[in-house]
């Protein structure tokens, strides 16, 4: 029992730590709202493509699609064009986009 007592905050310090740090998930709408949609919204690589994205991840599969989003791919720069973004905001914005695209994703 002294064990518990001894540990048991400790542990659940750890545990907690990303609460209590404030450390929220990135909100991929609101990232695509204002960093992606101008491009996304229309054409071949828009997000109502289900056809395109579905091929995409069929092809390359979703960790490609965050590659080719953080480091830029053809016409897309690097985080299309937004180096102040974290690599996280990114893969929530193409997250949002798969989700929006009505795509397939693999189960993990």
């Amino acid at each position: 029992m002294t064990f518990f007592r001894r540990w048991l905050p400790a542990v659940l310090l750890v545990c907690a730590s990303p609460v209590l740090a404030g450390e929220a998930q990135p909100d991929g709408e609101a990232i695509y709202q204002d960093n992606c949609a101008m491009c996304h919204s229309h054409g071949r690589m828009s997000v109502s493509n289900t056809g395109t994205w579905q091929s995409l991840i069929d092809d390359q599969g979703v960790d490609k699609l965050y590659a080719n989003a953080i480091h830029g791919i053809g016409r897309m720069p690097a985080k299309g064009g937004h180096p102040d973004l974290a690599e996280d905001d990114v893969k929530a914005a193409v997250d949002y986009m798969l989700q929006e695209s009505g795509a397939t994703l693999p189960s993990k």
